[in-house]
């Protein structure tokens, strides 16, 4: 039976200031389990930019 079990993942980014591409991957190895073959559905993501 799939869990709907809703959970957050958070992760910083710290953004120089200098008008360049900023990229950080986030590891969900925790979050998928390679031998029962289940995944990670990602239904929603939000985003907050802060000083």
């Amino acid at each position: 039976m799939a869990r709907s079990d809703s959970f957050f993942i958070r992760a910083t980014l710290n953004c120089k200031q200098d008008n360049s591409y900023q990229q950080e991957s986030i590891d969900l190895g925790a979050y998928v389990d390679a031998l029962g073959k289940s995944v990670l559905r990602i239904h929603n993501i939000a985003v907050t930019f802060s000083d």
